[in-house]
């Protein structure tokens, strides 16, 4: 499909500054279709775009106001609005009722009808379209920028390609994903991906599955053969071509079975009709939010009140319609019940229980005769259940609040939907609706219970759910006359909610209160707020530390103690709370002993505080804590750390506070302002008033000075630790298993955002690691095991690698029998490391001890998968890519079709256009590198794995349970491709802005004037080059008028010129965004690459090895760099300038509209090149010849030498004798 983009959303995010009063000209569909696409245009209108939409006289659904901000062109059809809908409506009542009844022969011949009608419409309209050719001249020359297009309704593409405009569908699915499959390319392996309208999941036994490819099967087919009678021809005739079917099909990809794929999304989205029930008061308030959304989903909403209601105004809420039924009650009679009602529960202080029965019971006969009136109104008025009948609503929709609900919906045969809360002692829930609730660990509502009851508590739950079942039971037979009688017959169980009104006000207004109170007056302050919580049937849980001098948790209370334990022993508390009130009350002390004294006993303090936020913080109270769900914090100041438990209880907080010195901690804290011209700071000896002369005004900024300073230090020093600390220790934990060089530094940069977001990291590391240097103080946590290799031992292996790679002097049999000792060494590495590792059953217990939530790796790092699965936590790995992406696709199942998807290899020079001979090539490479990767597995690691995992395993099927892939690039820097959901491009992710340069280096940049300097570094690995590549770079570096920087630290090239300054190492995220820099010089390391992305630097790529010519290929094709060869350049070769290149590129893409290079090169591939037949068959005719060449040559040779000769006759004669 020409110029297509399925992902519309992306557009609408991504190029916003570019489309800013951009044209779209939308082809939409009906129903629910227009309802999702309309969404899009709201949001494109409200941004500035200028927005048509094209439809016709007979829509049914596609009704736009002159307010809406739409330009509207109406196409005139011959057919009507009602004929569309009475075929989708026969559609539809033949698909949900008479279809099971007939034959699969009668049903294809009846859906092939309906569809043909169908069909038939949307072919008139087309016609009518496209022979409007003032029309689309008029489009022509108003310069649309994109057509915006529903694949349910036909000749969207066909509009796009006539106009020249790229395509932009809007799609939900179709069957079989043949859509998708077929003209999006998307893949949808039919092992697992259960194909749309199937009725499976992606846990398929071996019938399901084959069940699942026939309907593939049956699906494809289907989408083939429907375009050729219908819309082939028409569409060649529009397009002016010979009405073939597959040149129609490779224009368009038509789609079949459009009426089933509308049916589906409309049986319900063409609105229902909804018969409401209501409650009152807060009831109706709650109901009304679902009625509300109703409505915005076209269904239609009638609610059914009665004349005596006392809190639903009808002239408040247009948008319903309101049927009332006359009642004798008036309404300030049913608002008096509940007055009643209220007063009973809210009454204070509270009667006895039995009074408060009693008066339950007195208002009970009044509830009941004002519900049997409502009742007789409803149900005896055959008038209103005569026109309710006749609406056809299709449910009805109610509050138990409002009983005889069900006997309404009975009669009308109607299906029920309950709107609950719950009622007391779940007894509807459990007798009606046969809901199971265990008394054993479920607790009776309303109760201050949790699950985890002791033996009294259970007993007591035990006794509350009898007692409530025993009640529901008796109010329930009040009503069983009335609901036996014979007029009103119900299979339905009676229910009563006058007890879930009564007993559930108390549950609603109750909540779960954590309390951390101060201690001596500051508790008995507070002990009064509890009381009263308590008092109103809030469930209060006091938080207190053993060592609390004033709080006696030991005695029984109304209300939960829940008790940490502290190092600090109580007397020892109260020895320092002493300490402290003798220090205030000595006057006898001089000023220095006084500063000495509170400097003793604050310190004692600290320790206390920092004991105190420890002992709460551990983890069985804290888990504890985190489980039983409170709802808000009440706390003293005087108890520390207050403020971090409500942060990570995520709840609000409330403070009780009397005052602090100065008012430190309300203005710090709080925000409070505190003038001191007029208002006194409370300080040790307070004496003044808010009338204040002169030198007392003095004396008070001097008060607020001091104690500011210091209460700011007592934080800094303190309570900031103590903090960082537990914001810390409380968020997730991060076991991070490194891979080496840039590698480490791109981790590195994951790792400090984790730190920074209060994530506790540590970082497992072999002590040869020859990067991490784990001896470094940092934010995060080293864990070092010990390796038989040294570190310098494991340097040289990876030296020896790099030299290799880069040596382009070795032969190529020389080059196998080095790389052959290469593999060998590491090996050795990778063996050490895994055994250093997993072998080592200290470090095991430590890391299992510590109860990590994470491993974060780098496949670099060996064994790091089979790491995470000996710990049995998730595993989030940290990618590049690997050659031919033999990782992703063996290990993480990633789909990597050889026809479009270039391999990564060692000399890389593939896109995704590739021609026969290069897809050639593309598919040997994935051969290659795939036996490569296997014979690895098997041959190097399958022995190790299974050794340590003491079953037999493998590296893919360890890595393969891998829950995320981190891949180091983004969606604009891959080909486009098809990726899985579990694979995240976070490409870019250390780019930030440059900060300012060192003095030295700033200088040297700044002499450079107008010309500007280039940047020019080979990555972390490479330290120095061979003095006549160094010579050759050098030379070219001093012909250009630039300045450039370059990161050696070899020796001094002899062709160095003055305009090239050496640094052994240098900012280089900091020089590529400074403006003065013009060009990148680069390896083609996957960060530097985004560095000068991030900040539009042009670059030219030297690649050396690894994914280096992957990425500066990419980056080639996408405009933003040149490449050279390192081994065959001379100093006289100078390309197209970058920043030129840059500009070219952008010039063309501003030439040639679309986005054309989102899509994929399968669209221009015949089926047999995207699936590569012809390649296979080439390769197999090779394969064929030479295998039969090498046949005929043994079958020659085997006949020469071992033919039998036969002795001639006369030398057997002679013999004989």
């Amino acid at each position: 499909m020409s110029a297509t983009v399925f992902l519309f959303a992306l557009l609408c995010l991504n190029l916003t500054p570019c489309v800013s009063g951009g044209k779209i000209l939308v082809w939409p569909s009906e129903f629910s279709h227009w309802l999702n696409v309309k969404v899009i245009l709201d949001k494109l209108i409200e941004r500035g775009n200028d927005v048509t939409v094209v439809t016709h006289s007979a829509t049914p659904s596609v009704n736009i106001s002159p307010a809406s901000g739409y330009n509207v062109e109406v196409l005139q059809v011959p057919h009507t609005k009602q004929d569309i809908k009475d075929n989708l409506e026969a559609m539809l009542k033949y698909w949900t009722h008479e279809m099971t009844t007939d034959t699969i022969l009668q049903a294809s011949q009846k859906l092939k009808e309906l569809s043909d009608t169908a069909t038939n419409h949307n072919l008139a309209t087309c016609r009518e379209l496209f022979s409007r050719v003032d029309l689309l001249e008029k489009w022509k020359k108003e310069k649309f920028d994109a057509v915006l297009a529903d694949p349910g309704f036909m000749c969207g593409e066909l509009l796009a390609q006539k106009l020249g405009l790229p395509l932009i569908l809007s799609l939900r699915y179709s069957f079989g994903h043949t859509l998708e499959r077929l003209c999006g390319q998307i893949p949808a392996p039919p092992s697992y991906v259960p194909a749309i309208g199937s009725e499976k999941t992606d846990k398929m036994d071996f019938m399901q599955r084959l069940r699942n490819i026939i309907f593939y099967g049956a699906q494809d087919i289907l989408f083939y053969l429907g375009p050729t009678f219908y819309w082939d021809p028409f569409y060649s005739k529009v397009m002016e071509l010979v009405p073939r079917v597959s040149s129609m099909r490779c224009l368009v990809e038509p789609r079949a079975l459009l009426l089933l794929f509308i049916s589906v999304n409309v049986r319900f989205s063409r609105g229902g009709n909804v018969l409401v029930l209501p409650g009152e008061y807060s009831h109706w308030h709650n109901m009304r939010n679902i009625l509300d959304e109703l409505l915005n989903r076209n269904h239609t909403v009638t609610v059914l009140l009665s004349s005596s209601s006392p809190s639903i105004n009808i002239t408040q809420h247009e948008r319903y319609e309101f049927l009332v039924f006359e009642t004798p009650l008036k309404p300030n009679e049913m608002h008096s019940l509940s007055e009643q009602l209220i007063n009973i529960w809210m009454q204070h202080p509270k009667p006895s229980r039995i009074r408060v029965a009693l008066q339950i019971l007195d208002l009970m006969g009044k509830l009941r005769d004002m519900h049997s009136t409502l009742c007789d109104a409803m149900l005896r008025n055959e008038e209103l259940i005569s026109r309710l009948s006749a609406r056809k609503f299709h449910l009805l929709f109610y509050d138990p609040m409002f009983i005889c609900s069900d006997l309404l919906a009975e009669m009308l045969g109607l299906p029920l939907v309950l709107s609950l809360r719950f009622s007391l002692g779940f007894s509807m829930e459990r007798m009606c609706g046969q809901m199971p609730s265990p008394v054993s660990y479920v607790p009776v509502p309303p109760t201050v219970l949790t699950d985890h009851m002791s033996f009294p508590e259970r007993v007591q739950n035990m006794i509350s759910y009898l007692l409530y079942t025993s009640m529901f039971r008796l109010a329930a037979m009040s009503l069983d006359n009335y609901y036996t009688d014979p007029h009103f017959s119900t299979m339905i169980s009676t229910t009563l909610f006058v007890f879930g009104l009564l007993f559930g006000v108390d549950v609603v207004n109750a909540g779960n209160i954590l309390v951390m109170p101060g201690e001596y007056s500051h508790w008995h302050n507070m002990r009064t707020i509890v009381d009263e919580l308590v008092n109103r049937n809030h469930s209060v849980t006091v938080l207190v530390s053993s060592s609390s001098p004033t709080v006696q948790h030991m005695r029984k209370e109304k209300f939960i103690f829940n008790v940490y334990r502290v190092n600090t022993a109580k007397e020892e508390a109260d020895a320092v709370w002493k300490d402290f009130i003798n220090l205030w009350m000595n006057d006898t002390a001089t000023k220095f002993e006084t500063v000495f004294n509170i400097w003793q006993v604050m310190s004692k303090f600290m320790i206390m505080t920092e004991d105190t936020c420890k002992g709460m913080f551990r983890e069985d109270p804290w888990l504890s804590l985190r489980d039983s769900k409170f709802e808000v914090l009440l706390s003293d100041p005087m108890i520390p750390c207050a403020d971090v438990m409500a942060h990570k209880l995520k709840i609000p907080h409330v403070l009780s506070i009397r005052a602090t010195i100065a008012y430190t901690f309300e203005r710090f804290c709080g925000q409070m302002p505190a003038p001191p011209s007029y208002v006194p700071a409370a300080s040790l000896q307070d004496y003044m008033t808010d009338h204040m002369s002169f030198l007392e005004r003095v004396e008070n900024v001097r008060l607020y000075i001091v104690h500011s300073a210091f209460f700011k230090l007592s934080m800094r020093f303190t309570f900031d630790r103590i903090y960082s600390e537990l914001w810390v220790s409380h968020s997730g934990k991060v076991l991070v298993l490194p891979g080496e060089y840039s590698h480490w530094h791109n981790m590195r940069t994951i790792v400090d955002a984790l730190v920074k977001h209060n994530h506790s990291v540590t970082v497992l590391v072999s002590s040869s690691s020859p990067t991490v240097q784990h001896s470094r103080k940092e934010r995060f946590d080293y864990n070092v095991f010990k390796v038989k290799m040294v570190k310098e031992e494991a340097a040289g292996i990876w030296s020896d690698f790099t030299n290799l790679w880069m040596d382009n002097k070795v032969s190529k049999f020389e080059r196998f029998f080095l790389f052959r000792n290469v593999l060998s060494n590491f090996k050795r590495l990778s063996e050490d490391i895994c055994r250093g590792m997993l072998q080592n059953k200290d470090l095991l217990h430590s890391l299992r001890e510590s109860q990590y939530d994470v491993v974060f790796s780098d496949p670099m790092m060996p064994c790091n998968d089979l790491m995470a699965k000996t710990l049995d936590i998730p595993h989030v790995i940290s990618l590049r890519l690997s050659f031919a992406y033999t990782m992703e696709r063996f290990c993480g199942q990633m789909p990597a079709p050889p026809s479009y998807v270039p391999a990564v290899a060692i000399h890389d020079h593939l896109t995704d256009r590739m021609s026969f001979s290069e897809r050639i090539e593309n598919m040997l490479l994935y051969i290659i590198h795939s036996a490569i990767f296997q014979m690895n597995q098997w041959l190097l690691l399958q022995d190790l794995y299974t050794e340590l995992n003491g079953k037999p395993t493998t590296m893919c099927e360890t890595m393969g349970k891998a829950d995320i892939w981190l891949i180091r690039t983004y969606w604009d820097f891959e080909y486009p491709r098809p990726f899985l959901p579990n694979f995240k491009f976070v490409g870019g992710l250390h780019c930030k802005p440059a900060k300012p340069l060192p003095k030295e280096l700033e200088a040297f940049v700044q002499s450079s004037g107008d010309h500007g300097i280039i940047v020019f570094s080979l990555g972390s690995m490479i330290n120095n080059l061979t003095m006549e590549r160094a010579n050759t770079i050098a030379s070219a570096l001093g012909q250009i008028p630039q300045k450039v920087v370059w990161r050696y630290s070899g020796k001094t090239p002899e062709t160095l010129a003055a305009n090239t300054k050496l640094q052994d190492w240098m900012p280089q995220n900091d020089l590529l965004g400074h403006p003065k820099t013009k060009a990148f010089i680069t390896h083609g390391g996957t960060n530097g690459l985004y560095e000068a992305i991030y900040h539009g630097v042009p670059m030219v790529g030297l690649p050396l090895f690894a994914d280096q010519p992957d990425n500066l290929m990419h980056m080639k094709t996408k405009g933003a760099a040149v490449s050279l060869d390192i081994n065959t350049m001379e100093s006289k070769d100078l390309p197209m300038k970058p920043l030129d290149q840059a500009v070219y590129w952008i010039e063309f893409v501003m030439r040639n509209k679309g986005a054309k290079h989102l899509r994929v090169q399968a669209h221009e591939l015949s089926w047999y090149q995207y699936h590569c037949l012809d390649v296979l068959a080439f390769l197999l005719s090779i394969t064929a010849l030479i295998t039969y060449l090498c046949v005929k040559t043994s079958a020659f040779l085997f006949r020469k030498c071992f033919r039998k000769t036969r002795p001639d006759a006369k030398g057997q004669k002679n013999k004989e004798e």
